[in-house]
């Protein structure tokens, strides 16, 4: 408990007016939220879990991505290039403004575009296959 009072309290020496507003509560609750299992499954992906329930998880996004649905096993994308910050879109516009696309910490990303384009083709393919008997 010393630490959320030790966390608050630096945020309360940050006011500079007599009043509190919307940006001292989200400092606020930024330093006393804690971690769910969510945020952190979101943060490492299928690494997470360990041996059959890895394994099942494994499984059902291989399933997912049978029927066009891919899922990012690592987390969520920005775990992708984590030595970038944000979320989303501004991720996004920093990664490629950084040029981090081409860099290798980008690798995982490339292998996960690769696994979606080989899929694609794959049902492409079957598709006309099919078409033509």
């Amino acid at each position: 408990m010393g630490y959320v009072k030790e966390a608050v309290g630096r945020v309360f020496d940050t006011f500079s007016g007599s009043y509190f507003d919307s940006n001292h509560e989200i400092l606020i609750r930024k330093e006393i939220k804690v971690e769910s299992g969510w945020d952190l499954a979101k943060k490492v992906g299928v690494t997470l879990l360990s041996g059959a329930a890895n394994e099942a998880a494994t499984r059902l996004i291989d399933r997912l991505a049978d029927i066009g649905i891919f899922v990012v096993k690592e987390g969520e994308m920005e775990s992708f290039v984590p030595s970038v910050g944000g979320h989303g879109g501004a991720w996004v516009a920093e990664v490629l403004e950084r040029r981090k696309h081409l860099s290798p910490e980008s690798d995982n990303a490339r292998k996960f575009v690769s696994r979606i384009q080989t899929r694609m083709a794959a049902k492409a393919s079957a598709s006309r296959e099919q078409d033509s008997t």
